[in-house]
């Protein structure tokens, strides 16, 4: 079973994230392999549970997502919604949505330069 780290226990979208280190067991899948999950890969998954009023307040991209004529936005209309975010590093993802969500106790103080810097990425990406 997924880690999942409810950021908002009571939230409406369920972020799949691939855990640090995933993406590079996957890129050497051949492509004779079949595309359905193999079971390591959804142990590396990381479930990170939000809720969509502040990613659509705090994001354009999240916002467009969530309220206009996406999958996501769809299914959220539906009660809930799962979006996989693949590309995302994972610790630097997970602090910019407690920021986002205003659990600033969550926040670490202190991060090293190349947290900041993926950090500053995803908020230029979001």
């Amino acid at each position: 079973m997924p880690d999942i780290i409810n950021i908002d226990p009571n939230g409406d979208v369920l972020l799949i994230l691939e855990e640090d280190g995933a993406n590079a067991e996957e890129t050497s899948q051949s492509p004779s392999q079949s595309p359905s999950q193999s079971s390591s890969q959804i142990q590396n998954q990381l479930r990170v549970q939000v809720s969509s009023r502040p990613l659509i307040l705090g994001s354009p991209v999240f916002s467009a997502m969530f309220t206009g004529k996406f999958r996501e936005a769809v299914a959220l209309q539906s009660g809930s919604a799962e979006v996989p975010l693949d590309d995302d590093p994972t610790e630097p993802l997970i602090i910019l949505l407690h920021i986002i969500h205003g659990r600033t106790r969550k926040i670490p103080r202190l991060v090293n330069t190349e947290t900041l810097t993926e950090i500053a990425i995803l908020i230029d990406k979001y």
